[in-house]
């Protein structure tokens, strides 16, 4: 049964409307907490805290193109996998980075811990409804 979800003010949760996980897309390739595909779940959670450090050292370089190239990665595999939310976070910041938009704003604690807010409320989700822990 899914639970009711509240966002404290100025979370990464109260500023975009809209759901953190579809779960129709989730469960077509997790179906279920023993399903050997978890660990592909698992893999992208490990993966994607990697590259959200990757992704902040690239910008504080003003490397477009890394940064460009992560969010992309992350980004799709993130929408594979129906985490919604967080694909779209990491879909902007790469089409910010392909304008050649000014990285400056990225490359703070502020943006990367904006990014592990809006992962870690994801994985909570898919714990919450599903029962599958990060």
């Amino acid at each position: 049964m899914e639970q009711e979800f509240q966002a404290e003010e100025g979370s990464a949760e109260s500023h975009e409307a809209g759901e953190l996980v579809d779960f129709s897309q989730f469960d077509s390739l997790v179906d279920g907490p023993r399903s050997p595909c978890v660990e592909i779940y698992r893999d992208f959670i490990k993966a994607a805290l990697r590259s959200l450090d990757e992704l902040q050292e690239a910008a504080s370089k003003g490397s477009f193109e890394s940064v460009e190239s992560i969010a992309h990665q992350v980004s799709g595999s993130a929408a594979l996998l129906g985490l919604v939310r967080f694909s779209g976070r990491m879909k902007t910041s790469e089409l910010n980075a392909r304008e050649k938009e000014s990285l400056a704003h990225y490359a703070t604690e502020k943006w990367v811990r904006d990014l592990r807010l809006v992962l870690s409320l994801t994985t909570d989700r898919v714990e919450a409804v599903r029962g599958i822990s990060p």
